[in-house]
């Protein structure tokens, strides 16, 4: 038998790793070495060019049209969405030309600064994106997510708005302790989960590709964590 306390010990290392994740209430997408960020969809036609707002007045909605005409994304969102779209003035200081390799990611960027959420509601031609705000009544309740396989995770982790979800396995931990001991951390329950599954060791995470690939990636460091100790552990004999 292996100490309840090893067990405790590995789900408080990683949640504090994880809690390092967020910064204030909100977790910030992954900006180490750059990937393409394509990999699931298609890479646009061209750059994504965002000219200089010197008079303030280029609305986000502005940005994700070019952004639509560049990858030919169809996008779908109700008024309310629309509306906050045109109200919410995209923020940046001069123009930028973006790569079209990083087009996904920076729009993605933008959105998640203002607290909007990108769900695909179709893959195949025509796709079609529906986009969301975590305060709007349309926000609550989102259950479109995209299955992703945990080895095909470090291609969303530059998603910082695309609504992602994996099932992992996390032994030698117990799943619902890793879920109950993390629940904390979550900042939005609409569009993000922690959910454990039948087996002792499942666990399904959703949220934002960045989202849930940090939290796969300080999971797996946790997991490898508490094996070592329980390696270091001496067997206890029953008597």
């Amino acid at each position: 038998m292996h100490s309840p306390t090893i067990l405790a010990s590995a789900v408080a290392i990683g949640c504090a790793a994880l809690a390092g994740s967020f910064p204030g209430s909100a977790l910030e997408p992954n900006h180490e070495p750059v990937q393409e960020t394509t990999a699931h969809f298609d890479k646009p036609d061209g750059p994504l060019v965002i000219p200089d707002a010197a008079s303030g007045n280029l609305m986000l909605s502005d940005v994700l049209r070019e952004f639509r005409r560049v990858t030919g994304q169809n996008i779908c969102m109700a008024d309310e969405t629309l509306q906050m779209l045109s109200a919410t003035s995209v923020g940046l200081i001069g123009g930028v030309t973006v790569p079209e390799g990083e087009v996904y990611s920076f729009m993605e960027s933008l959105l998640h600064r203002h607290r909007f959420v990108m769900a695909e509601l179709r893959h195949s031609d025509p796709p079609l994106l529906a986009l969301y705000h975590k305060g709007s009544r349309d926000g609550q309740g989102i259950s479109r997510f995209i299955e992703v396989e945990e080895a095909k995770l470090p291609n969303y982790a530059d998603h910082p708005a695309l609504l992602v979800q994996t099932v992992i396995d996390v032994s030698p931990l117990d799943a619902r302790q890793v879920s109950t001991s993390m629940r904390t951390l979550l900042t939005d329950s609409n569009h993000q989960k922690l959910v454990a599954m039948g087996g002792a060791s499942s666990l399904l995470l959703a949220g934002t590709g960045s989202e849930v690939s940090a939290w796969v990636s300080m999971l797996k460091k946790a997991s490898e964590n508490q094996r070592t100790l329980i390696e270091s552990q001496p067997e206890t004999k029953d008597d």
